[in-house]
This record gives structure tokens, sequence and C-alpha cells, in this order.
């Protein structure tokens, strides 16, 4: 009866789903011009992109080249008022293949973020949504482009509905208490049928969540000691017919020593309803620490503590200067398949803050994301470190990013074991007012943690230059080197499906926004 309910729900999603998309749709058309009445700003762009691949299927061997004519239409809408701020991207992507037409799709594409206050300084809501397609290939990951893959991608589409009660009573503390309800549906793109994903079926990703939180926190009434209390239950249902719940309850204490150092420490119990192969899934927890900020533009946060996995430590560190910053970050959690997908950025830009940068432009190409596991329900135990530097020059800036992923099955899907790690650059430069060069390069390593499991490589070399033809049109020509060395997944059958391959092709394409 779940399960056949949760489909009936995954239905009634898609048919809601048509109905924006067909709403923005409709928008996007009638919209003749940019249009920004008060504090709202509606931009309808389009994008005409024509690539040459010499591997269109991306195989190791039987290479063939394929021309693909790729167009976008997109639509962004800013909005800040005082009770509400809009974030919205959507695309609307049709990519046509001169003679593997089998690979012909069109696909909806859309990052929103919306909040909006309904009774001031007491009542909010939030809401997200993200429309993206994912790689469904038994070789794991392949590319970041969405070409080839024997047409195997999947649609994963996410909703957040975010009320919440916040308020602040005077110097006594503040209280919020809030509920989501969060949606992810994966489903095969254009309507393909994609058998041979995982070995399951194509809705295995798919899942409904409601999360249920308090948090209360002490103000000027307990002086330098604030004290904080915090409860969260998450149950979480799955296409497959399996649900898993998650419990926590925590105090935390700080104590401010100076305005430079900070001692802190919490105290709490979690409980959690799936089966771990380990043989524990909840217990008390705790953990001590502090915080020191020397500086307004450096900080260094330390935890070492104990959970019902084993010890646990997190770091946080950044340091700014006037041309360059520093970020870095390590810690474990225990997180699902379905928290990956809404965690994903869609649009490969980050600010300093390592947050999603919007722009009406070059929003127009949403990559495949590359952080992701494959669809599942199992509950993993992961432990991520992740480093940036960025240094801003005198016409451009260069970003250096390592990120490293190792994602440990507690249930018992050994198979999802698998250690991620990869580096990147990016590089631009201003050579002229209207001129401007890029360069784009990623290694990316994929291995599991069985001893038969192998190790796969990915390499990546994106050079381009682009030029303004006008203040509203945008002229770019790129290069893309793409190299998958030894990446294999397991087929159905249980050999190996090792598939290497190398890529090049060439891009020309035209960006106009009013």
């Amino acid at each position: 009866m779940r399960r056949l309910a949760l489909q009936a729900d995954t239905q009634q999603r898609g048919r809601v789903t048509t109905t924006v998309c067909g709403l923005v749709s409709c928008l996007l058309c009638a919209t003749a011009s940019a249009a920004e009445i008060g504090g709202w700003q509606i931009t309808p762009r389009f994008n005409s992109e024509e690539t040459y691949t010499d591997n269109v299927r991306q195989t190791q061997h039987d290479r063939s080249g394929d021309f693909i004519t790729t167009l976008t239409p997109g639509l962004s809408v800013r909005g800040k008022t005082a009770r509400l701020q809009t974030n919205i991207d959507y695309n609307w992507r049709q990519q046509l293949y001169f003679d593997a037409s089998d690979f012909n799709r069109d696909n909806h594409q859309l990052q929103a973020d919306i909040a909006s206050i309904l009774v001031k300084d007491w009542l909010f809501f939030d809401t997200n949504s993200r429309i993206s397609q994912q790689t469904g290939d038994a070789r794991r990951f392949v590319s970041l482009n969405d070409r080839g893959r024997n047409n195997g991608l999947n649609d994963v589409t996410s909703l957040d509905l975010a009320p919440r009660i916040e308020h602040r009573f005077g110097s006594l503390g503040n209280m919020r208490l809030g509920y989501t309800h969060q949606i992810v549906d994966r489903a095969a793109a254009n309507n393909n049928d994609n058998t041979n994903f995982g070995g399951f079926g194509v809705a295995i990703g798919s899942s409904v969540e409601d999360d249920y939180s308090l948090n209360l926190q002490s103000g000027a009434i307990t002086g330098r000691m604030p004290i904080g209390f915090t409860a969260d239950a998450r149950n979480v249902d799955f296409a497959t017919g399996s649900k898993r719940q998650f419990k926590s309850a925590a105090t935390n204490v700080s104590y401010l020593l100076s305005r430079q150092f900070t001692l802190k420490g919490s105290g709490g119990y979690e409980s959690n309803s799936y089966d771990s192969r380990a043989g524990r899934s909840n217990g008390a927890y705790w953990s001590v620490g502090g915080v020191w900020t020397p500086t307004p533009r450096t900080s260094l946060e330390i935890d070492w503590g104990d959970r019902y996995f084993g010890n646990t430590v997190d770091v946080k560190a950044r340091h700014q200067q006037r041309r360059w910053r520093f970020d870095f970050s390590y810690g474990t959690r225990v997180t699902t398949a379905n928290q990956f997908q809404r965690g994903l950025i869609l649009i490969p830009l980050v600010d300093a803050n390592g947050a999603p940068v919007f722009d009406p432009v070059t929003s127009g190409q949403i990559l495949v994301p590359i952080d992701s596991p494959n669809a599942t329900d199992d509950v993993f135990l992961e432990t991520r470190t992740q480093g940036s530097l960025s240094y801003s020059l005198r016409r451009g800036r260069l970003g250096i990013r390592y990120f490293e992923s190792k994602r440990e099955s507690q249930t018992s899907n050994s198979n999802n074991n698998s250690r991620i790690r990869g580096v990147s650059l990016d590089l631009n430069h201003s050579i002229r007012p209207r001129l401007r060069t890029g360069l784009s390069m990623m290694w990316r390593n994929s291995k599991g943690l069985s001893k038969q499991d192998s190790t796969g490589n990915y390499y990546s070399f994106f050079p381009n230059i682009s030029y303004d033809l006008s203040r509203r049109a945008t002229a770019r020509l790129q290069y893309e080197l793409t190299i998958n060395n030894g990446a294999s997944g397991l087929g159905i059958l249980g050999g190996t499906a090792r598939q290497n391959f190398y890529e090049n092709a060439i891009s020309a394409s035209l960006d106009f926004h009013l």
C-alpha cells in the first residue's frame, strides 16, 4: 500500500511539474523584453550553440563524429521586496543531432529559490526547486557535458516546501519551529525506458521526506554563556517501499573567553530506524571544541566528539586577504542519496563563500552534476573534505578547489561504498573590455572500497574565449577535451563494464538576453 501511495504521489507530482514548466514557458513566450517593476526584474534570454564532437557516443572503439545543434530559451526572475526575495532560472534545452537522431532530446531545467515573510518577525515560508539531468550510465561518471551516454540521462526534480515560525523574545532568546516537505522525483528523461539503470528501476531514487525541527537559543540573559536546545525528526519514504527515520535531540553550551576565543560543547541522543551493517544505528553523542577568531578575516573552528559509529572530528577554517581567500572544511555526517540530490549545485558558478551564483546569461549552460551517488535508498556515512583557494587578478580571477568524499554504506548494499576525490581549476581573464578568455580543468578519481572494484580517472580541459557583441549579446568559442580512463561500473550480470574513451569537441555559441 505504501508503494502504491508513493507511485500515485509521484504521478501527481509529475503533473504538477509539467504544469509549472508550462506556465514558465508561457511567461517566457509572452515576455518580449526585460521588465523591471519596483524590486522585480524579468530577463528573457536565448542561447544557440553548434557543436562538433569526434566521439558522439563516448565509446572506446568505433568512434564516430556528429554535429549537434542546441537551442536554449530561458528566463530569469529576480525579485527583492520587504517581504519576498526570488531567484529563479529556467531553461528549455533542446538538442538536435545531425546523424545520431536517436539522441535528440528536450529537457526542462530549473533552479528556483523563493523566500517570503508571511507575518513579520513570526511566520516565514521558503520554497526551493531544482530540475536537472543526471547520468544513469553503468559507467558511473563519464563526462561533465550532457551529450552521448546512449541516452542514459535521468530527469531529477526536487521540491522543498518549508514554512517556519521564528521569533526573538528580547533578552530571553530566540525560538525557531520548522517543518519541511521535500520531494525528489527521478525518472528517465524524455520518457526513455532505461532498464539497465543500476539493475533496479528508474524510480529507485524517488523519495518523499518530512522534517520537523525545533531550535531554542538563549539571549543576553545568560551573559557570556549562551545555551541552546535542538530537536529534529526526519521521515523518508523511498519508491522502493523502504522507510528511514532519523531522530535526534541535543543541548549545546558555549562560553565566550574573549573576543577571540570561544569554548563550546554539546551532548544528546539520536535514534535511527535503519539496520546498520555495523550493528548500531542509535546512541548518545557528545562533542567539545572551540572557535578562534583572531581577526574578522580569519577564523578556525574545531570540534571533537563521539557518535554511535565512532569518534568524530569537524574542522572549519577561513582566511581572507585583499586579493585572495582560503576555505577548508572536514567532517562526517549520516546522509541519504536524496540529500545528495537536493544539495547539488547545477550552475557551475560559486561566489567566495561557495554559494551558487545566479547569472541570466551563463545559466544557459547547466552541466551534469559530478558529485552524486547512484540512485539508491541506502544510508551513507560520508566523510567529506573540501578546500578552496581563490585569487583576484587585476583583470580576472583564479580559483582552485580540492574535494574528497568517502561514502560507506550503512545497510546491506556494500557495492555503494566509494571514495571520490578531485581537483578543479578555473581561470578567467579580461583581455579587453569586451574580450574575455577562460580556462577550466578538472581531475576526478572514483574508487570502490571493495578489493574487486577498479579505479576510474576522469580528466577535462575547457579553454574558451568570448566577445561581447553588444550589451545584450555575447559570442563564445570553446574547445573541450574529455578523457575517461579506467572508469568501470558493475553490469547487471556482475561483469565489469569497462569503457574507457576520450572525446574532442568544439562549440560556438551565441547568448542573447533582453
